[in-house]
């Protein structure tokens, strides 16, 4: 399995020629373009520590990266300024705070993560590409205009609804609405999962629709 953060360690280490730790008054003289890479190597522990314990299934290491080393380079004057910032404790707070908010806070990655399925859908020894479902002569737009098609949904409930939609790409959140269109609830991941479910069932009884 890749490891973005030690790939990219190494990278560092052996293009700034990192050999050993460094004092404040070193990493001072280094080119500049090299010191948010230094602060990578030399606090290498503290930043996977702080990955480690922020980390999400819906976020790539890549991204972990890559959020880092800008908050880094965002902090390199800052370093410059104070040297009593150029501590371990100090790098694994940055990085902290910055690889909790991709992991945590982004609502779309959590959504592709929750609805985000295969193309294939697998059906007793068969297996179906949903893909093919767009190239029919009829056309996508005509089966879900279908009364068939919505027919296999009206027991469904609201948040049914609102997952159909959002796969639909309407822009909408996944969310149980009020009389004053103010979100009542969310749609946590669990009932996303189950509601998919229920989804692919229903598109199984409706496969003829798709041309198979």
């Amino acid at each position: 399995m890749s490891n973005a953060f030690a790939e990219t360690r190494n990278c560092f280490a052996s293009y700034i020629d990192y050999t050993h730790p460094l004092s404040y008054e070193e990493w001072l003289c280094a080119p500049d373009d090299h010191k948010a890479a230094i602060l990578y190597v030399q606090f290498y522990e503290e930043i996977t520590l702080a990955w480690y314990k922020c980390k999400s299934l819906y976020t790539p290491e890549e991204n972990g990266v890559e959020e880092m080393m800008k908050y880094l380079m965002k902090n390199t004057p800052i370093i410059m300024e104070n040297p009593k910032r150029f501590t371990s404790n100090y790098i694994y707070r940055v990085a902290y705070n910055c690889l909790y908010c991709i992991c945590h806070d982004i609502q779309r990655d959590k959504e592709r993560f929750a609805l985000e399925r295969s193309n294939i859908l697998v059906v007793g020894d068969d297996e179906i590409d949903l893909f093919d479902t767009t190239v029919q002569d009829d056309g996508m737009e005509k089966v879900l205009r279908s009364e068939e098609f919505w027919k296999a949904f009206e027991d469904e409930d609201e948040a049914t609804f609102m997952v159909i939609n959002k796969l639909m790409g309407a822009d909408c959140p996944l969310a149980i609405l009020n009389d004053k269109g103010k979100v009542a609830r969310r749609i946590n991941k669990e009932e996303q999962e189950k509601i998919m479910k229920v989804i692919c069932a229903k598109l199984e009884g409706v496969r003829h629709l798709y041309g198979y």
